[in-house]
C-alpha cells in the first residue's frame, strides 16, 4: 500500500460514520458529552501523536504532519506586532500601521528580527507544532521504545515469521451498530499462529501509574472495542481457522524516557467486564459496551439527549450511596 493510499484511508477513517472508541468514551460520560465531537487538544496530545507517527509510519510522514519550531518570537513588542500582522495579511503597510513604528521597517531589520519567525509560522501552517524541547523528548521516547528489550521487537528488531501491521484500520458491526477501530499495531505471529492487538500510550507519568489512567480515561472500553473489531476481522481472514487471538495489550512509555516502558495485558476477565459491565476492585460499577449501546439506542429512539438514561428513568432523582 503506497503513501497516498495510506493517507486516504486515514482520512476516510476520521470521517467514516461509525462508532469509535473515543465516541464510546464520551457516551459513558452522558449523552451531551457524546454529542460534543470536538477533539481534545494540547501539547501532550501533539507529542504523543508525534511518537506514534515516528514509530509506526516514517520520518517523511512525520515532517508532513509536524513542524519543529526553532525560531523565537521577536523580543520587541513593535516587531512582534509587525510580524504577526505580516503573518496574517502579508501586507507591509498593514503591518506597519499595527506595529506602532514611527518610520518604515528596513529590509535588514525585518530579515534579522522578524522574518525567521514569520517563515517558521508560514511553514508550520496546518501542522502540529513542536518546540525543540518537545521534539527532543519525542525522539528520546522513540529511541527508548526501539531499543528497550521488551518493546524493540515491535518497532526496530523484527523477528522472522512475525508480521506487524501498523495503523491497522477495520470497520465492523456489533449489536447492529457500525463500528471502526484503528490499531497502532496488529501483530500476526506466523510461527506460533497467534494474533494480538496493541495500542501505544505515551504518558507524562511513570508507566507504573498506567493502571490509574486505564480506569480514569476508560481505556478498558478502548481495549474491548478494539478486541471486538479484531475478532470480526479475524472471522473472515485467512487465519480464522488456525490462528488464536491473544489478549489485548497496551505498551506504555513515559514521554522523555525517564522510566523504562511497560506492557500491560487486558485479560479475558477485564474484557468481559468491559463488554458486559462490572464492579471495579474498589466497588464502583462501570457500564460495559453493551449497556452503552443500549443507552445510545434509547437517546436516538426518544430524541432525548439532555440527561443520562438512568436519570430520565428515575424522574431526575438519584440515590446517594457513599456508605454500604
Amino acid at each position: 500500500m503506497n503513501e497516498i493510499q495510506t493517507k486516504t484511508l486515514a482520512e476516510e477513517y476520521i470521517t467514516a460514520d461509525a462508532l469509535s472508541y473515543s465516541a464510546l468514551s464520551r457516551l459513558s460520560d452522558g449523552p451531551q458529552s457524546y454529542l460534543n465531537k470536538d477533539k481534545p487538544t494540547g501539547d501532550f496530545l501533539t507529542t504523543g501523536s508525534a511518537v506514534d507517527v515516528l514509530l509506526t509510519e516514517s520520518e517523511e510522514e512525520f515532517h508532513k504532519q509536524f513542524y519543529v519550531m526553532t525560531a523565537s518570537k521577536p523580543t520587541s513588542e513593535m516587531m512582534l506586532a509587525y510580524t504577526e500582522a505580516m503573518i496574517e495579511t502579508d501586507n507591509p503597510q498593514v503591518a506597519f500601521a499595527a506595529s506602532g513604528y514611527k518610520k518604515a521597517v528596513s529590509e535588514s531589520k525585518w530579515e534579522d528580527e522578524g522574518k525567521p519567525y514569520y517563515d517558521a509560522i508560514k511553514a508550520s501552517k496546518g501542522k502540529g507544532i513542536l518546540g525543540m524541547d518537545q521534539y527532543m523528548k519525542v525522539q528520546a521516547t522513540v529511541n527508548q521504545l526501539k531499543e528497550n528489550k521488551y518493546t524493540k521487537p515491535f518497532f526496530s528488531s523484527p523477528v522472522d515469521g512475525i508480521e506487524i501491521k501498523h495503523q491497522f484500520i477495520h470497520y465492523f458491526e456489533y449489536e447492529d451498530v457500525k463500528g471502526k477501530v484503528k490499531l497502532d499495531l496488529l501483530v500476526i505471529d506466523h510461527n506460533n499462529k497467534t494474533i494480538r492487538g496493541i495500542d501505544l500510550k505515551t504518558t507524562s507519568k511513570p508507566p507504573m501509574a498506567f493502571k490509574t489512567s486505564y480506569r480514569n480515561y476508560k481505556y478498558y472500553l478502548q481495549g474491548a472495542w478494539f478486541q471486538l473489531g479484531i475478532m470480526d476481522w479475524l472471522a473472515t481472514s485467512p487465519y480464522s481457522d488456525s490462528y488464536k487471538l491473544l489478549d489485548f495489550q497496551f505498551i506504555v512509555a513515559e514521554m522523555g524516557a525517564y522510566k523504562p516502558p511497560l506492557i500491560f495485558t487486558m485479560n479475558h476477565s477485564e474484557l468481559r467486564s468491559a463488554i458486559h459491565g462490572g464492579e471495579t476492585s474498589t466497588g464502583y460499577y462501570i457500564k460495559g459496551i453493551n449497556t452503552l449501546l443500549e443507552d445510545l439506542a434509547y437517546y436516538k429512539n426518544n430524541n432525548d439527549w439532555e440527561y443520562p438514561r438512568e436519570v430520565t428513568e428515575s424522574n431526575g432523582i438519584l440515590e446517594l450511596d457513599l456508605f454500604e
